[in-house]
């Protein structure tokens, strides 16, 4: 389809400022976007593309429609706002730095590194932000104003950042080292989550799945798990199991008790060292 105004300054790479009233628009190489599209669909490494396309969106770059990539890209947001969401597909990778998703964020098949920005759930019968099937994510900072779906053979880590929602994994695994969630999480249909840490409130569901906990002085009466994470952060949650779900509780030494034992390990290296000099 035609685009009636493209503006563009070739540097190197492609440069697009502004881009405007147009149905479609197709990105098949490298391209920088500082500016506002107006179009319904922009679809960004198409099957028939040579390379890797990068795309990268800054601050002043709004997308009123949707964005969707094809085939193998390299998406770099640095702040820009998608008003309609992003769908990520076709073995591409988004580093998610800063910038908003007004629309769920997708990724299908794709990898997806979040270190900062915000995910915002658009509509309000649907409370899921950031959804990833067959893909994997690297969360270590932004916020997820909503829920957040891990499903179909997905890896998963939390490191950092906030889910405001509720987490819900299928055939998948998550790890949580870190980071704020708000609204608890479930571990459904064959998903494995690992708990080792975080700011953690809301229920602990294993309808399915398996809950791995780790920490220390870790209690389970079937109604509530207390105890400490392995990152020091105490927790007292309630907890729910369906059908063939499980809680696991695994115990891991104290820190100070790792610290002690890391310089008595050292201690003993330096002395044995000390004699065999003599």
């Amino acid at each position: 389809m035609a685009v009636r105004s493209v503006l563009c300054l070739v540097v190197g790479m492609l440069a697009c400022a502004v881009v405007a009233e147009a149905e479609m628009i197709t990105i098949n190489s490298d391209t920088i976007i500082n500016g506002p599209i107006d179009d319904d669909l922009l679809i960004i490494g198409t099957v028939a593309s040579e390379g890797q396309p990068v795309v990268s969106f800054l601050e002043s770059a709004v997308l009123r429609g949707y964005v969707h990539t094809q085939a193998a890209s390299v998406l770099n947001v640095l702040g820009a706002t998608f008003e309609r969401g992003l769908d990520v597909r076709g073995g591409s990778v988004v580093n998610f730095t800063a910038g908003t998703t007004q629309g769920d964020l997708w990724v299908t098949g794709a990898t997806a590194n979040i270190s900062g920005g915000r995910m915002l759930v658009r509509d309000p019968y649907n409370t899921t932000a950031l959804t990833v099937f067959a893909g994997s994510l690297n969360l270590t900072g932004g916020t997820v104003e909503g829920g957040l779906v891990v499903g179909r053979s997905s890896t998963a880590s939390i490191s950092g950042g906030h889910v405001m929602g509720q987490i819900h994994t299928s055939n998948s695994s998550l790890s949580i080292l870190a980071g704020r969630i708000d609204s608890g999480l479930i571990a459904g249909g064959g998903g494995d989550v690992h708990l080792y840490g975080g700011q953690i409130s809301g229920n602990l569901i294993a309808n399915r799945g398996t809950l791995h906990v780790y920490g220390y002085d870790l209690q389970w009466d079937n109604d509530r798990v207390q105890g400490t994470l392995a990152d020091g952060n105490p927790m007292d949650l309630p907890t729910e199991i369906f059908e063939d779900g499980q809680i696991v509780l695994h115990e891991v030494p104290e820190p100070g008790v790792l610290l002690l034992l890391a310089t008595a390990l050292g201690v003993g290296f330096c002395r044995r060292r000390t004699t065999r000099a003599l």
